[in-house]
């Protein structure tokens, strides 16, 4: 009926800009902002930087929120993407795992520092459905996004000209992006 009332609630991200921040290590820095739940893909990111290593680049894959409040039970997908970068050799040199949750309020500091934000999925029902607030965290830091091709939020970033996207579960094909987005 045409009587009741809507309400709009703010969601995602202030309207005021982030704060500016320190300036980062030299270097291409990939950041992937939230959790390793085991409906996300880090696992071509990390073979990504050892094809951007092999390349010569020295860029830099951070994650953030790689444990769920709680160290002593990390997801199966944490445990493997760390075991991962360690076989690959990239642990604690291209790719970093920042264990806790970043506060609310330093976000944004974090946030300014990275160059990219990487956001990469198996494509499955949850992917057609997710709204992803981390793609929301990197608009608001005004940084180019490379995401999982074939969802509806991957193809609105591609009419909008916020990243590019890339085939799931392709590593080969994200290294080649984020060079090219080096160049831009």
């Amino acid at each position: 009926p045409a009587d009741i009332p809507i309400l709009v609630i703010g969601y995602g991200i202030p309207e005021t800009s982030p704060p500016p921040s320190t300036p980062h290590v030299e270097g291409q820095n990939l950041l992937w902002f939230g959790g390793l739940w085991d409906w996300m893909d880090p696992f071509t990111p990390i073979a990504a930087m050892r094809h951007l290593k092999d390349k010569g680049s020295d860029a830099k894959l951070i994650f953030y929120g790689s444990q769920r409040g709680n160290w002593s039970k990390p997801s199966g997908t944490a445990l493997r993407a760390h075991e991962l970068a360690h076989n690959l050799g990239l642990l604690n040199q291209s790719v970093r795992f920042e264990k806790g949750w970043v506060p609310y309020a330093e976000r944004g500091s974090i946030l300014s520092r990275a160059d990219l934000g990487v956001i990469t999925y198996p494509i499955s029902a949850e992917t057609q459905l997710a709204h992803r607030i981390r793609l929301f965290e990197y608009i608001w830091a005004g940084k180019p996004v490379i995401m999982t091709e074939g969802d509806p939020l991957s193809s609105w970033v591609t009419q909008n000209n916020i990243g590019k996207t890339v085939p799931a579960l392709n590593s080969e094909a994200l290294a080649e992006t984020v060079i090219e987005l080096a160049k831009t």
